[in-house]
């Protein structure tokens, strides 16, 4: 069980600032990613300042704005990226992450230190201004890469980000990768020429593209007719090519192109089942699937999950074989798995090994609680269904969360434990009531309010 305690001033600042692993900088492509030539020109050639590729999961999003945000930094602009998650619904925590960027771009350009800013939800132009006026005053080309759009779905936020891009000038460009197309004012800025749409189609390998990514050194080298059946059956979806590649070690999968016949994508989950995860040695499976509960991997984190000291190695392994790990920031030694690989690893872990299920999520959520990651810690509480520990986190967590503004925070989380467990937590209770009265949502307070009033007669 996780137990609590009384944050200081400097544990409130520090719980805040790194209650979740943030990507505040661009990751790092493979080393063998097939670079999007066509794709690129056809984006840079553009007079469009915004550019959205749209898709989902493993249409290759994320490592295209590697290859532009190189392609920005080759041509001396200055560029900026953030990977979102759930917890930019919070405008407040959204706008904390912006100033992050703010602050290293302004550092690179060697630019005076910004000016605080206080943000007024009920003033979402104003800020929109502010954060425009201090892009411009770097006094050099500026891109901004916003990954994982398809997370965002608060009104604040996306109202904060339409005005961003409905008035950002030229001199400023703007990056988004999203599953969905967003809703921040889209259609008006296409008609207008200032957003470049780019779609699942375009996000799909050419068989000139599939030809070179084939062509590798770390990949078995197709004929003509294999690479045929491999570009009909993949229909160009990048992570079916890798899936492929990683998979045609297999005899009979070699032999089904020979053959000229391949499973088609809705096969690809099985491809993994029995090609690429059986083909690896025990202890490389037994990693990748308990691994596969963290959302952010890091050797330290690993190692403590799974007791075990080899963890950097096995992680660098991976990356170099391309089983769909992805290093995020290489000073800090975090990886990410592909969120397609990433599910299926889950469903195998659910399938195989269920009773290993709920302590991996109590270990990750020690692991977190100890580094103070409040927000991954609490993710992982109630994926272990321990309701008590995450009851006791939230009210920890809520001494700093509620002076500091992050209250759509509050209301996020709360909404995700049931009443009856909130009930027997009535100090918590009275922090989510204070947070709920702020935002005007009313409708949420009614199951609370009794609650409240029996702590308070208990205290009479």
């Amino acid at each position: 069980m996780i137990t609590g305690g009384q944050l200081s001033p400097n544990q409130r600042r520090n719980c805040v600032s790194i209650a979740s692993l943030r990507e505040e900088k661009a990751g790092q492509a493979h080393q063998n990613a097939v670079e999007r030539t066509e794709l690129l020109e056809h984006i840079f050639s553009s007079s469009s300042r915004i550019v959205v590729f749209q898709g989902p999961a493993g249409h290759g999003k994320t490592s295209l704005m590697l290859q532009a945000e190189a392609a920005c930094s080759a041509n001396q602009m200055l560029t900026g990226w953030l990977s979102l998650n759930g917890s930019d619904n919070d405008l407040h925590r959204f706008f904390q992450n912006f100033q992050g960027i703010l602050k290293k771009l302004s550092a690179e350009a060697k630019a005076s230190e910004n000016d605080s800013y206080e943000l007024d939800e009920g003033v979402i132009t104003s800020t929109s201004d502010w954060v425009l006026s201090q892009l411009l005053s770097l006094g050099r080309e500026v891109a901004i890469f916003l990954d994982d759009l398809h997370d965002i779905s608060g009104r604040a936020t996306l109202s904060f980000l339409r005005e961003l891009l409905a008035n950002s000038p030229s001199r400023i460009r703007w990056f988004l990768a999203s599953r969905v197309v967003p809703e921040v004012g889209l259609p008006r800025l296409v008609v207008g020429d200032q957003a470049l749409l780019i779609h699942p189609s375009d996000l799909r390998f050419t068989r000139g593209e599939l030809q070179r990514f084939f062509s590798r050194d770390c990949s078995p080298a197709l004929s003509d007719p294999e690479l045929d059946v491999v570009f009909a059956a993949t229909e160009g979806w990048p992570a079916a090519a890798q899936l492929y590649r990683l998979a045609l070690r297999s005899p009979p999968i070699r032999h089904s192109l020979l053959s000229g016949k391949a499973t088609h994508l809705r096969e690809m989950s099985g491809y993994l089942a029995d090609n690429v995860l059986g083909q690896q040695e025990p202890r490389i499976q037994e990693f990748l699937l308990k691994t596969s509960i963290l959302e952010r991997l890091s050797p330290s984190q690993c190692n403590a999950l799974l007791g075990r000291n080899d963890s950097a190695k096995i992680l660098e392994e991976l990356e170099h074989l391309g089983l769909f790990v992805r290093r995020l920031e290489s000073q800090d030694n975090w990886f990410t798995y592909h969120a397609l690989f990433s599910k299926f690893l889950q469903e195998h872990l659910e399938a195989t090994q269920k009773w290993a299920v709920v302590e991996l999520h109590l270990r990750a959520a020690e692991w977190y609680r100890e580094h103070r990651y409040f927000e991954e810690a609490m993710h992982h509480l109630l994926r272990a269904g321990d309701y008590s520990s995450a009851c006791l986190l939230f009210d920890e967590w809520a001494d700093a969360l509620i002076p500091d503004g992050y209250l759509a925070t509050v209301d996020h989380w709360s909404a995700q434990i049931p009443i009856e467990e909130l009930s027997k937590f009535p100090s918590l209770v009275a922090k989510i009531v204070w947070a709920l009265l702020f935002l005007s949502r009313h409708h949420k307070l009614e199951p609370l309010l009794p609650i409240v009033r029996a702590n308070l007669e208990n205290h009479c």
